[in-house]
């Protein structure tokens, strides 16, 4: 299996054992969209307002939001360059699950500590353009290797300083499961 493969298998896992029953507990309707549908991945709905929104899950999180800024990315001013999902999603909540390994004091293991943020998009883009991410914040890749099938550039952004950005928001640990634990 492929590194991209493994990702999106991650995901899937992720919407199905973490992000849908959490939306079921808080009594949220959820269809699932097409895949590639610009609204997102879900259309949520719960007392009559209905919104879509998109979820990412990183496995191996690193206290960064990576907004992707060009897929399948080929050279600079190229035709076939297609923006990225930051530009094209029509959506209007993003929800980011994070796995990443925190030191345990406790035992000579890390622990891997789940947790979500959510996102209104609309201030999130305006918070990019006033805060000249594209000044400040380093354009990274191309991701080229041989188990991606298309090239991406994105720029990690610090999720502290976005956590002021309206609509930003971190859900209790309790909310989305317990850690896990993995040897160092």
């Amino acid at each position: 299996m492929s590194q991209f493969d493994a990702d999106l298998a991650f995901e899937a896992r992720m919407n199905r054992d973490h992000f849908l029953p959490w939306l079921a507990r808080k009594g949220y309707t959820v269809e699932k969209h097409p895949k590639k549908d610009p609204r997102g991945d879900f259309l949520v709905s719960k007392d009559g307002k209905i919104w879509n929104l998109e979820v990412k899950a990183e496995k191996n999180y690193h206290g960064n939001l990576a907004i992707e800024i060009w897929s399948n990315f080929i050279e600079e001013g190229h035709d076939l360059n297609s923006p990225g999902w930051f530009e094209t999603l029509n959506d209007d909540t993003l929800l980011l699950y994070a796995v990443g390994l925190e030191p345990n004091s406790q035992s000579k293991y890390d622990i891997k500590i789940p947790k979500m943020f959510s996102m209104t998009m609309g201030p999130l883009r305006d918070w990019y353009r006033e805060a000249n991410a594209e000044q400040q914040y380093s354009l990274l890749g191309p991701h080229v290797n041989d188990t991606q099938p298309n090239n991406t550039l994105f720029r990690p952004i610090p999720i502290d300083d976005i956590k002021e950005c309206e609509g930003f928001r971190q859900h209790p640990l309790s909310a989305i499961g317990t850690p896990l634990g993995k040897p160092k």
